[in-house]
């Protein structure tokens, strides 16, 4: 956080709660996934309690600069997760694409859980999210949300959908579990997120 996000984010953290208190906050986000989840600071190491008789297996990996990886998007709510979207490693999420994206995966969600007035979307503070064909696109379809000036920029602990890739990721790597190819990845996550509370 900047100096200056520290200090508007409790007033705009609270201009939001007085605004939309009554309603249920949708959030989506976007989050990477790698065929194993080694390529994280920390999931890299070894440990031994003799360094020379740890077996080069263990020490030495080979390790791909820029490994396979998938892009992750959804939306979380009090009253579930949407459908996952999937894309490529390396392919932006750019304002046509998120409105797509909105069109064919936010509203089958809103439109299974929530009647009008019950939500608010709370987007994050990417470019591509207040594009200005992404709010027509909203306003067309009646989608309340955040507006810019009082969305609050680096706020993970009023964010829940942070913690919820942390508890995905779990998961899906659970007891150093590895993906052979992008297709398991994608069915491994499905598997995960249906079964996550």
């Amino acid at each position: 956080m900047t100096q200056r996000q520290e200090q508007e984010a409790g007033p705009k953290c609270r201009r939001m709660y007085d605004r939309y208190k009554k309603a249920d906050f949708v959030i989506d986000d976007k989050s990477y996934f790698s065929l194993s989840h080694d390529d994280l600071p920390g999931n890299d190491r070894f440990y031994s309690s003799n360094r020379d008789k740890t077996p080069g297996i263990a020490k030495y990996k080979y390790k791909e600069k820029f490994g396979p990886k998938v892009l992750v998007w959804l939306a979380i709510s009090p009253k579930g997760c949407s459908e996952p979207h999937f894309r490529p490693s390396g392919l932006a999420i750019n304002q046509e694409a998120y409105k797509e994206i909105l069109q064919d995966y936010l509203d089958p969600f809103l439109n299974k859980y929530y009647r009008e007035g019950e939500y608010v979307f709370w987007p994050d503070q990417a470019s591509s999210h207040y594009a200005l064909s992404v709010q027509e696109y909203l306003k067309s379809k009646n989608i309340p949300f955040v507006p810019k000036d009082i969305n609050p920029a680096n706020v993970p602990k009023a964010r829940p959908i942070e913690d919820f890739w942390g508890n995905l990721k779990a998961k899906v790597y659970e007891e150093d579990w590895k993906a052979r190819n992008i297709q398991e990845l994608k069915e491994r996550i499905k598997l995960c997120i249906s079964r996550l509370d």
